[in-house]
């Protein structure tokens, strides 16, 4: 399996990736993801729930890809499944997305042509009585298509008015003017997505409303208003965290959401904890290391910075099938060596009993923390493939390895 190593942390919608082999870029929603790392080639990932897919799909600077050997028929893909042996630091934070109306939909145009046909059949029928009843209908049909294409075009010049307002602009005044034709259906419709836009809005301009003053006129049920504030706020913490830091600045925005906004403490424990951390990382960038006594002798003038429970895995082929002309490939980490994880100004280093694996702190190239998966892969100068470490303290481990690499 490839791996696609930076100097960065694996959380959010977008990732600029830096490394010493330069820079990568991967976009996408939960689930799937496509990318290009820093040596021009493209990935597609997706997954799930421990379920996974990664495949090359190409060079975007012309260098060659590799092939299947010759006379190979069958093409190979690789999924990643979770086998349970890394620390992982957060529970899922996948909700189920809120669903919306969805007052774009096109009127189905059977209702016209139906009525059409109707009316054109009542001019074929000889008995007047017969005619009428087939014509009226023809014209109740027309007359509904008509109505109900005229309300989607009111709601989405309503909605296109409404949706791009500045935080100053949200307001009694500005709903009104725009909704004031809509019958108490639509606005109903209408509010939770402007609702929705609104708090969006809030957050790229950093001007945060009390979610009650638009209550106060919006009109929108306590329980959809909660589900649409969770759901923006859970959205802007991933933005945050999207570069792998966390500014006091917006840390303190999102404390701003979750008073404005009414979000409930117990609702949203996971993101408290991942900010705490990103939180402590930010501080550990900005403050010295603090030497550690570490459980033997140091080497010479050796400064130790991390001690604790860890593990190194590997990654193994679990299981290999073949379906539709494609060869897969299942698989997932397996613990090469378990027991105490040291980080000094020399190396990194992990015991197992009396079996010791040590790597120069000056050979690590790249550092990639997977907060998902709870690993920090380390690609060490002339080594094929990547160290991955897991550890229950995984944020301490990331944010120390870094900056020794950085000294």
């Amino acid at each position: 399996m490839a791996f696609y190593l930076r100097k960065g942390f694996n959380f959010g919608p977008l990732r600029v990736n830096l490394s010493k082999s330069g820079l990568g870029f991967s976009a996408g929603v939960k689930g799937a993801r496509i990318g290009i790392n820093s040596q021009g080639r493209s990935y597609v990932h997706g997954g799930r729930h421990g379920m996974y897919y990664r495949k090359n799909i190409g060079s975007v600077k012309g260098t060659p890809t590799s092939h299947q050997p010759t006379g190979s028929k069958l093409k190979e893909e690789e999924i990643f499944t979770d086998t349970g042996l890394t620390y992982k630091p957060v529970t899922d934070l996948s909700r189920a997305p809120f669903s919306f109306p969805d007052i774009f939909r096109k009127t189905n145009p059977i209702l016209m042509w139906s009525g059409i046909l109707l009316i054109i059949f009542s001019l074929l029928i000889s008995n007047l009585s017969v005619k009428l009843v087939v014509a009226i209908l023809g014209l109740i049909l027309l007359v509904f298509y008509n109505k109900k294409r005229n309300k989607r075009n009111q709601l989405e010049l309503a909605f296109e008015a409404l949706r791009n307002l500045k935080p100053l602009e949200q307001n009694q005044a500005s709903w009104e003017m725009h909704s004031s034709d809509l019958d108490s259906e639509s606005k109903k419709d209408l509010a939770l997505l402007v609702f929705n836009c609104w708090l969006e809005k809030q957050m790229t301009e950093g001007e945060i409303l009390y979610s009650s003053t638009l209550m106060d006129f919006l009109l929108i049920e306590p329980d959809n208003l909660q589900s649409i504030t969770l759901e923006q706020y859970r959205e802007a913490v991933e933005f945050v965290l999207a570069d792998h830091q966390l500014s006091y600045a917006e840390e303190q925005l999102i404390r701003q959401m979750e008073e404005r906004w009414k979000i409930p403490p117990k609702t949203v424990e996971a993101e408290h904890r991942l900010i705490a951390k990103f939180a402590e990382l930010r501080k550990m960038q900005m403050e010295d290391l603090k030497p550690i006594l570490l459980g033997r002798p140091p080497i010479g003038k050796e400064q130790g910075y991390f001690e604790g429970e860890g593990k190194l895995l590997n990654l193994r082929v679990l299981d290999t099938y073949q379906e539709n002309k494609l060869r897969y490939k299942t698989v997932g980490y397996q613990v090469d060596m378990e027991g105490t994880l040291r980080i000094t100004d020399r190396v990194i280093e992990i015991v197992e009993g009396r079996n010791s694996r040590t790597y120069p702190i000056n050979r690590v190239e790249d550092i990639f923390l997977n907060v998902a998966e709870g690993v920090v892969e380390v690609n060490i100068k002339g080594r094929k493939n990547p160290l991955i470490f897991t550890t229950p303290e995984i944020f301490t481990f990331a944010g120390i390895l870094q900056k020794c690499t950085m000294n």
